[in-house]
């Protein structure tokens, strides 16, 4: 049997097509195994910076040197942005854009000589390998084109899934066990744009929490301009929707945030995070930031460093400015020295660690619902709370993949520590 492996970069989106990938291929009859020896190695490239570049380059490097007569496939948003320049890597066999990932067995087929297994008409999955939470693509594409970003150029125009679709898969994931699922797309606020608005992401989120068995919903990360009155009244009013929100900022400076050509003002943006905390007070909100970008000055990187530190973010994603051929920002004036770009990201990061510690530190005292994700290597499980905080506890692996509520009694380093109180449906003795 043909063994398949599969490697992904990137975002949540990425994620899903990786699995759905993983599934087309078991369906053609392939052995899909995780790393190690295989036929066919796939890669499922990112290309938001050049930093993602490089870490796809360099692995299908090494797979090439390592297992020279394996089929070396190549997808994913770089395969998608720069086909001929992965072309031109020796050992690379296939290169595949985004819009051809259905077709990954039938080209792998073809590749190897064997005959072509029935067509698939689209990406969907049935579980999702490795994971206790289970992501659910609803929607790709973008239509912002903000100066520093390539998606829109590799992802393409905001494209809906039916809503009776994304239910019926999270029906499937449901019935396959998992109690968590992620929502998750491109541009995920505008979810029905393509075909008018209606249904929108409220309306598929309606849909969805009909699903029996599904313990937590979450949305991967909504634009600022997207969050409504009333997706916010929905999160409230019903406890399996997570308390948390990612909300990219990009910038605290009014002046930078118009050079990147985002649709919002700090103040803006303050307004939609002030009406987020009414509606739920433990919110967890959750931002990207990019630093060093074209016309950041001192003055406009203090304004974003005082912004974060205002709005006071449970987690940061800090991203040094990486120039995408094609985009606005690739031709403006005014680059920040790489030093300098470097010196703001560790400032960043580390005002990031302090606010992490700081709202971990606001749920001591507090029972919090905890989905155990994993065991770490001190014989503890971990996993996170609605409000995105990751949890240690003492208890037995049997848990793992267990929605269970734990009382914070501490924090350690970014994270919070608590112990396990009652236990799960059909698990005696949990607590140790």
């Amino acid at each position: 049997m043909i063994r398949v492996a599969f490697f992904t970069f990137g975002c949540k989106v990425n994620q899903y097509e990786t699995q759905a990938m993983r599934e087309i291929v078991e369906r053609a009859g392939f052995e899909v195994v995780d790393g190690g020896e295989a036929d066919v190695f796939v890669i499922n490239t990112c290309t938001v910076t050049g930093v993602s570049d490089r870490k796809a380059r360099k692995l299908i490097r090494r797979l090439a040197r390592e297992h020279p007569d394996a089929l070396i496939v190549v997808t994913g948003c770089y395969a998608e942005r720069a086909a001929e320049e992965i072309r031109g890597i020796e050992g690379v066999d296939l290169v595949l854009g985004n819009q051809e990932k259905r077709e990954i067995a039938s080209r792998i087929a073809e590749a190897l000589g064997l005959p072509p297994p029935p067509p698939e008409r689209d990406l969907w999955i049935t579980r999702f390998d490795g994971q206790t939470r289970a992501l659910v693509k609803v929607e790709d594409g973008c239509d912002s084109f903000c100066a520093y970003c390539i998606v829109p150029y590799v992802r393409g125009r905001v494209r809906s899934r039916p809503v009776e679709e994304v239910v019926e898969e999270v029906r499937r994931l449901a019935e396959a066990g998992y109690k968590e699922i992620v929502i998750t797309g491109i541009h995920l606020g505008c979810y029905g744009k393509d075909w008018g608005g209606k249904p929108s992401l409220e309306d598929l989120l309606r849909a969805v929490a009909e699903v029996d068995g599904i313990g937590r919903i979450r949305l991967s990360s909504v634009e600022p301009m997207d969050v409504t009155p009333g997706l916010l009244k929905l999160m409230a009013s019903d406890d399996r929707f997570a308390h948390h929100l990612h909300l990219p900022l990009q910038s605290g400076s009014d002046k930078v945030l118009k050079l990147m050509r985002r649709p919002y003002t700090g103040e803006e943006f303050e307004r939609v995070v002030d009406m987020a905390r009414s509606a739920m007070p433990d919110i967890g909100i959750t931002t990207d930031i990019i630093v060093g970008f074209p016309g950041e000055g001192e003055e406009e990187f203090r304004e974003s460093y005082e912004f974060v530190e205002r709005i006071a973010f449970s987690r940061l994603h800090v991203f040094r400015f990486s120039p995408r051929k094609g985009t606005l920002a690739e031709r403006m004036p005014n680059r920040v020295p790489d030093a300098v770009v470097k010196e703001r990201s560790e400032a960043m990061i580390e005002l990031g660690r302090r606010l992490m510690r700081r709202f971990a530190e606001s749920l001591i005292g507090t029972v919090q619902r905890v989905l155990l994700e994993k065991k770490e290597e001190d014989g503890r499980l971990s996993g996170f709370t609605g409000n995105y905080v990751r949890v240690f506890v003492n208890a037995p692996e049997s848990l793992a993949g267990e929605m269970v509520d734990v009382v914070i009694e501490g924090v350690e380093g970014e994270n919070a520590v608590g112990r396990v109180i009652g236990c799960p449906k059909g698990q005696a003795a949990c607590v140790s």
